[in-house]
């Protein structure tokens, strides 16, 4: 039932801002297609970024295990500042694409 409520809330929200962008600033709805299509470009390169600094994490607390011949915790690679910087991580590194794509003349 939670599940049911909090799809609920975002898909309405979604609809009402969707409304506000068109109608209050004037946005055409044609180039809703193409911001989808960038934020799951987006959410691909996040994910990216989280697999890849959780690797590199867990293996720097392997490589730890092994060369100091110390118990290190996996569970230091289980927190949500991963998630949090690889967020960071990727708009940055996506800002940074769009910009080289819209240099180059690319849509």
């Amino acid at each position: 039932m939670a599940a049911i409520f909090v799809v609920a809330v975002l898909v309405t929200s979604s609809i009402v801002a969707a409304a506000f962008v068109h109608c209050a600033l004037g946005v055409s709805l044609k180039r809703l297609p193409h911001a989808a299509r960038r934020t799951f470009e987006y959410l691909g390169l996040w994910l990216v970024c989280l697999t890849v600094n959780v690797g590199l994490g867990t293996a720097a607390v392997l490589l730890f295990r092994t060369v100091a011949a110390r118990f290190v915790s996996v569970y230091l690679v289980n927190d949500v500042s991963f998630v949090i910087f690889s967020a960071i991580q990727a708009s940055i590194l996506h800002a940074w694409l769009l910009s080289s794509r819209n240099d180059r003349g690319e849509a």
